[in-house]
Order: structure tokens, then sequence, then C-alpha cells
């Protein structure tokens, strides 16, 4: 014969012995209404100008054969809308500038490579609008 389960009954505020195990754990809603994404998604894989506002990014210290790697492979993501290898053919001088990216892009660009022995430095470039 098994043991009948156990009544729960509310303790009083403060009263509860945290040694005990939980006899219940309340289940998280199965539903969630989440709203889509795809138009956020759309405006970082974009090209186009957000309003005139786009950034420059300058990186350097490229300085050896495994930085130059590393980079090329933080670069190297098909939703860039770039081909990492023709970007990489614009070090000079152990230096790399990335001009007309937007918002989005830049922030991911930076996300990606801030951990690498580089010096990273961005520019927005505003459109004057006549």
């Amino acid at each position: 014969a098994s043991e009948p389960e156990p009544q729960l009954e509310p303790e009083a505020e403060g009263s509860y012995d945290f040694s005990k195990p939980l006899d219940r754990i309340e289940e998280a809603p199965s539903t969630i209404d989440s709203p889509g994404f795809q138009d956020v998604s759309d405006f970082a894989n974009s090209d186009q100008a957000t309003g005139g506002l786009t950034y420059s990014l300058s990186i350097r210290g490229i300085d050896s054969k495994k930085i130059y790697g590393d980079l090329r492979d933080a670069l190297a993501d098909s939703r860039f809308g770039w081909d990492a290898n023709i970007l990489m053919k614009g070090v000079r001088n152990g230096s790399l500038t990335i001009n007309g990216l937007n918002p989005a892009k830049t922030f991911v660009v930076v996300s990606r490579i801030k951990y690498l022995s580089l010096q990273i430095s961005w520019r927005q470039d505003v459109l004057a609008t006549i």
C-alpha cells in the first residue's frame, strides 16, 4: 500500500524549516507571449544606414599571425554580409578600418573582438541632411 500524499498547510511567516525538502514545486506557465524579433534581426543584418547613423571601426595591433587569424575568424560570419578574407586584405601596418557599419553590426563586431589583444576605437559618422 502506498502512503497518502502529505497535505500542505501554509506555515507562519518566518517559521519554515529550510532543512525539509519541498513537497510541491509550482510549475512555470507553459506558454509565454513572445513577440517576433524578425524585424530586429532584419535590421541587424541590413547594410542600410539608419537615418544617417553609421560607424567607422578602427582596429590596431594586428601584429602577429595568430591575432590576424583570430580577427579573421571573428569577422567570418555570413550574417555580416561581407567576405572576411577580402576585408582582411585591408590590413595595413597592423591596422584595419571598417567604414559604414550600422550600429548593430558595430556592436556585434566589437563584442566579438574585445577580448583579443587589439586596440579598438570607433567613430560615429553623421551624414548631414540639407
